[in-house]
């Protein structure tokens, strides 16, 4: 009946690190930290342009909203257990994001993991354009170096055998 008396409360939230076309990579559950204007903050979570303090529920830490891609309420995630969520009708695979990671400002792939003794998903950084980028730079042939000659792949041992005997 006095429902309007008691003061709106924050939501407690899904902290999303990154959103794939398939795959949410969660951090975990998070409430707003602080004593934040409770109608600005629910409309700003809403339009997803919430900037501020949030807590991690399962270790306390309080990290900067801007290090993730998105703060969900709860109520607007329906879960399939620990490994598939249902979103803004999308269903995701939920991979879960270390907490050595929350704070990684780099884009994440995720690789299979046992969570709590069942398979599931894990993400970790993703290198690939990093391992793209080395195997497309041309390497320069390698050197082998002595005190004496540089031996490379175009010069053959011949070439340095009369050196190589007065190096010993």
């Amino acid at each position: 009946m006095f429902d309007w008396l008691k003061p709106a409360k924050l939501p407690t939230l899904w902290a999303i690190k990154q959103i794939d076309d398939h795959v949410l990579h969660l951090c975990g559950k998070a409430q707003v930290e602080g004593n934040p204007r409770v109608r600005e903050t629910l409309v700003a979570l809403e339009r997803e342009q919430f900037r501020g303090p949030i807590r991690m529920l399962n270790s306390g830490l309080i990290l900067n909203a801007g290090l993730f891609e998105a703060l969900i309420p709860l109520a607007d995630i329906e879960s399939g257990g620990l490994d598939h969520a249902r979103w803004k009708g999308k269903h995701f695979q939920v991979s879960w994001v270390p907490q050595k990671m929350w704070t990684y400002t780099g884009r994440f792939t995720t690789e299979p993991v046992m969570i709590n003794g069942e398979p599931g998903l894990g993400s970790v950084e993703d290198v690939s354009a990093i391992r793209s980028k080395a195997s497309r730079t041309e390497q320069p042939p390698a050197t082998i170096i002595n005190s004496t000659f540089s031996l490379t792949p175009k010069d053959s041992p011949e070439q340095h055998s009369e050196q190589w005997r007065k190096s010993k």
